[in-house]
Formats: C-alpha cells, structure tokens, sequence
C-alpha cells in the first residue's frame, strides 16, 4: 500500500478531528483513559522501544515512568475537568470552555522521541487530532500511536485518523506541512536556534507555535540541607551524559556546606561513569552531541575554576581517548565571585555533556541568598530551579524571588515528572517569546467564554451535555 503524503495525512486529520471534537469531554477521556491502562500494561515493550534509542535498562525504565504517568487516568481525568468551568456571576454565571485548536503536528527531537511523543495524549484530550513526527529508525512513537492510541480509537467507534505518525527529518515535515491548510498548531521540541526558525516560519503561515527549547537548570543546595538527598538530587545530572532538558546543570551551594556537599557529590560519582555500551544495564553515559563543545567549555571554566573529578573524553567502554566521543563525568568548584562579570559557557549556553559546574557562595545567609537567586534569574534558560533546606523561610523566599522558571521543586527530585504540572516549558530559552510551563492540553487549544447570565437552567443544561460533561461547577467539569 502506498504511503499517503502528510498533507493527506493532514487533511484525514481536519475529517476525524471534527468527529473527535463533537465527541465531547466525558467520551474522549473514556478513550484515552484505555489508552493510559494499556499503556501502563505494555511497559515493558515501551522499554524495548527506548533501549534501542541508545538508552540502557536504567535511562530507559527512568523515561518510561514519564510516558506512564503522561498516560495516567487520573491524571487525564483531573486534566478534562480543567477544559469547562463554571464561574458565578452577579447576574447567574458565564461557562468557561477549553476549545481545540484543531489538528497540532508535533515535532519530536531525534535524541528522545518516544518519550516526547507521549505529549499527544493530553493534546488528543482537549479535541485536537495530532500528526506526530517521529525519526526513520524510531519504533516507540509508532508503537505508542499505532499499536495503542489508534485500536482504542477504532475500538470507540471513532475514525483511528486522530492520531498519526509521519516519518522523516524535522525540517522536511516542518516545511511540508506548517503551511497546510490543514494543520493548525505546532509543538515543537529541539534546541534554541532550530525553535527561533520554527517560530518564524509559523508566523510566516499565521500558525500557533508551542516551543519546547532548551533547558540549563539551577539546584540550590542551602546551608541546612539534607546533603545526602541533596547529592541523590544533582547526580542525575549525569543522566543520559547530561543531555536531558530536566536534569540539573548548575549547582549553587551555600559556603557553609560547600566542603560536605562536593566531597559527597565527587563519592557518588563511580555509581554513574559507565557508557551504556559498557553496561547496558546501569550504564548512564550516551555518546556526545558535541564532543567539541565539551572541550571547549572544559578548556575555559578550568582557568576560573578546580577540576575535581573527570575531564576527559574517553572511548566506549569507558578508557581515556583524546578523541573519545563519551565524557567522563566531571564536576568542576569555582566561587560565585570568579563567575561574576564572566560569559562563560557553561552559564550561557545549554550543558549538553556532564559536566556540572558547583559554585560556592560565601557571606551572610541575605548575601548568599541574594546572589544566588540573582544567578538564577538572570540565567538565559528558564525551565526548572529546585532548592535543598530544612528551613521554611528560606524556601519561601527562594520561591517568592525566582519567578523566571516554569517549575520550581522544593526537597525534592529536580529531574522528576511532577504529578500534575507539566515538566515542561518555561520562558527565555527554555520556550521562546511566549514561553511559560507548558500544559499540552492548554497550550493546543484556546479559551471560549460563554455567557449564560440570560439563559434558562434547561438552556444551560443543553449546552453542557453537548459538550460531553454531566455538569460543569465552579470545580471544573463533571465527567462521571
């Protein structure tokens, strides 16, 4: 059978997402709720598919929490009741609605396609038909739209185009089917520039653009901290070499746990300095993006500051090598004053390959506290930034400063997947001019207002049910 083009893959998108809309809430949640339990049933073929994107036993059953919980029913239930509120007003109430945008072609990154392909199912949730890239050798993002999303569609009675998988690079498909008339939103995951070109060309087409960028984050580690949680913490920065957009890759550490902290951090180190090659199992260490780029940044911040473990390129099966495209994991100290006044680039552009700088803060807790949180803010990235303390003023304070990042964790996990908010998203670099935390199902569909101060309940009622809910309160919409 012939492949059909994306734009007709588009246009049988626009067809079934008309009948997926008028589907309503209550019926769409009820499909994808079977979809998260099959999902959850077949975990162990997810993690087939992500070991052979290069990721060991460990990375892969790391990543494959994230699809699960992206999939999870409860979490897709608390997501509907988010897509219809009812707000009071003097004269009765107006009706709050979550409306789709249409069909969103999602374009995953080559390095963890699988993983960001489960974006689609709170975007499938809000009533839009998706179109998802996936590269040639990628089996994960098929297997989750073609073997699970679309028999649970059929299965429903509804058309299995609502969700589709097209093959190939990302500027092809991009160029192919931004201008489509049939494709209405974007959702876009890579790095900075390739997102600067993807804004331009959806401006260009008049196309909503959801940039999922870049991500270099901050984990503050304060004078009163847990240090061994703080440790467990940081070190999964040395996840997939560092490449992840949620693991952290700076740490700020106040003077008077500094010593503790890294001689902790430089201990734990051995549990994570295995390529995946080496040990398909544990090993941690992917191959380097940017071989070079690591030099270079190692070559610079070595004059500001202390190798104290690492720096060196090494072959696969973890050996020193000049021109090894694998890095051992390197932590090098510096003190907030050697950064001050500096553009280096492990502060200014994305940390890409392990190698995590700790910088020190030495002063009175208001000093410390100051310049750290100025160091976070004036970061170019704004995905996440997590702190460590016993103290609940500390905390406080870190929160009510920090207000350029898309999620903040306090004493707990930086690189897990909150349990309700999206780990997504951010501004600056981290999601573009309009960046914030990107909810998926928020951000591919648009608010409609409807006021119902004049309308009989019956009217009201009318209304409701035919958006799929059993009743929508000032709670959010009632889908039982």
């Amino acid at each position: 059978m012939e492949t059909p083009s994306p734009a007709e893959i588009a246009r049988q998108a626009r067809i079934a997402s008309k009948e997926w809309q008028r589907a309503g809430i209550a019926r769409r949640l009820a499909v994808l709720q079977e979809v998260g339990e099959e999902v959850a049933r077949r975990r162990e073929e997810i993690v087939s598919h992500l070991r052979r994107e290069s990721l060991s036993r460990r990375l892969a059953d790391y990543f494959v929490e994230w699809i699960v919980h992206a999939a999870d029913p409860g979490l897709l239930a608390a997501y509907a009741r988010d897509l219809a509120r009812w707000v009071r007003t003097p004269g009765g109430g107006e009706l709050l609605v979550r409306r789709a945008d249409g069909v969103v072609l999602i374009v995953t990154p080559g390095n963890s396609p699988t993983l960001q392909s489960a974006s689609a199912f709170s975007v499938l949730l809000a009533g839009n038909a998706v179109i998802v890239r996936a590269p040639e050798n990628d089996g994960g993002t098929r297997f989750l739209l073609e073997e699970i999303v679309r028999p649970a569609l059929v299965r429903s009675g509804l058309s299995p185009h609502v969700a589709a998988v097209v093959t190939g690079k990302s500027r092809p498909i991009l160029s192919s089917l931004v201008p489509c008339p049939d494709v209405d939103t974007v959702v876009f995951f890579g790095n900075s520039q390739a997102g600067d070109a993807v804004a331009g060309l959806g401006l260009q087409h008049r196309k909503k653009v959801v940039l999922e960028l870049s991500g270099s984050d901050n984990l503050v580690v304060w004078r009163d901290a847990p240090v061994e949680q703080a440790v467990a913490s940081a070190s999964r920065a040395w996840f997939g070499s560092t490449q992840p957009c949620p693991v952290p890759k700076h740490i700020f550490v106040h003077g008077a746990v500094f010593d503790r902290f890294v001689e902790a951090f430089v201990a734990d180190v051995p549990r994570h300095d295995k390529t995946v090659p080496a040990d398909g199992e544990e090993g941690v260490l992917v191959a380097l993006a940017n071989p070079e780029g690591y030099r270079a940044a190692l070559a610079e911040i070595r004059e500001v500051g202390e190798i104290r473990c690492g720096g060196y390129t090494m072959s696969e099966d973890g050996r020193p090598d000049p021109e090894g495209i694998y890095a051992a994991p390197t932590v090098v100290t510096l003190t907030a004053e050697a950064c001050r006044g500096r553009r280096l680039a492990c502060f200014e552009e994305e940390i890409s390959f392990p190698l995590i700088p700790v910088v020190r803060f030495d002063g009175d807790d208001d000093t410390v506290h100051g310049e750290i949180t100025e160091m976070v803010e004036k970061s170019p990235f704004g995905l996440r930034a997590s702190i460590w303390t016993a103290s609940a003023e500390v905390m406080a304070r870190f929160v009510e400063d920090v207000r350029s990042v898309g999620l903040i964790l306090c004493n707990d996990d930086h690189a897990r997947s909150p349990l309700y908010a999206s780990p997504w998203g951010g501004p600056k670099r981290s999601g573009g001019p309009r960046g914030e935390s990107h909810l998926f199902w928020e951000q591919t569909s648009h608010l409609q207002a409807i006021a119902c101060d004049r309308l009989s309940a019956e009217e009201i009622r009318a209304i409701v049910t035919r958006l799929g809910c059993v009743g929508v309160g000032e709670e959010g919409a009632e889908i039982r």
